[in-house]
């Protein structure tokens, strides 16, 4: 079950997208945030479909990165076309809609060949680019596409809504210190959801926090053979000092400051980096 508990500023944003739904749309936000969440109730509410059958819809479709391959690659986007020649059902603003998940993993060339249709989009289509990074994303992408940011929710929000879901108080708190206030994640974490992309990266840095410096530094082989999870354990490591600078005590700020920044540039040092084994060993001595 996802969450549908949403910052103000995203519920007025998607309101407003509802009532004049745009030809092209970024929903941002960091991974966990809920942006599938507000994808999921943008179109069920524009196309008045119920959540459930998106996926099944004939005239939805869903682009995403294949488990294979880092980026999303032109022939991909290209593949577009026969689904955007199908005729659709007049009467509505929107009646076809394309989703391309993690649309900050498209290739240039994928951009490039997505500009066309932004440029001429087809009538009653609605396309949604979602992204954590959108300066990954062309300007000439970014410049065609109206915004819905997906903030965090205030924690007093989130611990209310998860309350409600009859989840005690004490596991609402360890779950929002591990998700980093997340509402995707958080809901995953509270129902177990193996499924989040996130779950195995938040585990591993509770573990990696409890660990003395040289049982961290023994994980690090594990890590560097896998970039991505090692770069998602670093992020949730970010949400998770974020979150706690927002409520730690005076005597915890120096450490959870500490532990934002080195991760920080441990991922943006991973991410470009040939050398991943030497940049997590240097993160795990600095933390």
């Amino acid at each position: 079950m996802m969450t549908s508990v949403l910052h103000p500023v995203t519920e007025r944003q998607l309101a407003r997208y509802v009532v004049n739904p745009p030809h092209a749309l970024l929903v941002s936000g960091a991974a966990g945030s809920g942006k599938e969440t507000v994808v999921t109730q943008l179109l069920g509410q524009i196309m008045e479909i119920q959540s459930l059958d998106l996926r099944n819809h004939p005239f939805i479709t869903f682009i995403a990165k294949d488990s294979s391959s880092s980026t999303i690659g032109i022939e991909t986007v290209r593949s577009l076309e026969h689904f955007l020649s199908l005729k659709v059902p007049s009467g509505s603003a929107v009646s076809r809609a394309i989703v391309i998940q993690n649309a900050d993993t498209l290739s240039v060339e994928a951009q490039n060949a997505l500009l066309k249709t932004l440029e001429e989009p087809p009538r009653q289509t609605l396309i949604i680019l979602m992204s954590a990074n959108d300066t990954a994303l062309l300007p000439t992408i970014r410049s065609r596409l109206q915004t819905l940011m997906v903030k965090r929710p205030p924690t007093e929000t989130l611990q209310r809504y998860f309350s409600e879901q009859g989840h005690s108080a004490p596991v609402i708190a360890r779950t929002l210190a591990m998700s980093g206030g997340l509402p995707g994640l958080s809901q995953a974490l509270l129902e177990n959801d193996q499924s989040h992309p996130l779950m195995v990266a938040a585990m591993t840095a509770r573990e990696l926090l409890q660990k003395p410096a040289f049982e961290r530094l023994l994980m690090v082989d594990a890590l560097a053979k896998d970039r991505q999870t090692a770069a998602d354990v670093l992020f949730m490591l970010e949400q998770m000092a974020e979150a706690a600078l927002h409520k730690a005590n005076p005597s915890n700020l120096m450490r959870w400051g500490t532990i934002l920044t080195t991760a920080f540039t441990a991922r943006q040092a991973l991410l470009k980096s040939s050398q991943p084994k030497l940049t997590l060993t240097n993160f795990m001595l600095a933390l």
